[in-house]
């Protein structure tokens, strides 16, 4: 996995990436949450915590969101269309019941 988040970053710096947004709870991709063990088993526990590609990314200067952070996409969706309206209820993934629940925050 680490040779993987390395060619990761190569791909990022030669691609001049700013920001990734990659699927949260990976072990890989994670960039706020973990699985804590085998992401198969039924009963799944996870952690806070990035991913090991998230991390690199981060480290190395490139901004990493989750897909379930809905209130920053609404930023990054009006930063690319300037038309489009900002729905102000829309929460990240930090902020829901779920998370707060999990983690007793």
């Amino acid at each position: 996995m680490v040779r993987a988040s390395e060619k990761m970053l190569d791909i990022a710096i030669a691609e001049k990436v700013d920001i990734a947004i990659m699927m949260d709870t990976s072990a890989a991709c994670g960039s706020q949450v973990i699985y804590n063990g085998n992401r198969f088993d039924s009963n799944k526990k996870y952690q806070i915590g990035m991913g090991v590609c998230a991390a690199q990314l981060k480290r190395n200067g490139v901004l990493v969101i989750s897909q379930r952070d809905f209130a920053s996409l609404e930023v990054l969706f009006s930063k690319i269309d300037e038309k489009y309206q900002i729905d102000k209820q829309k929460i990240d993934h930090h902020e829901t019941d779920w998370y707060k629940s999990y983690f007793r925050k």
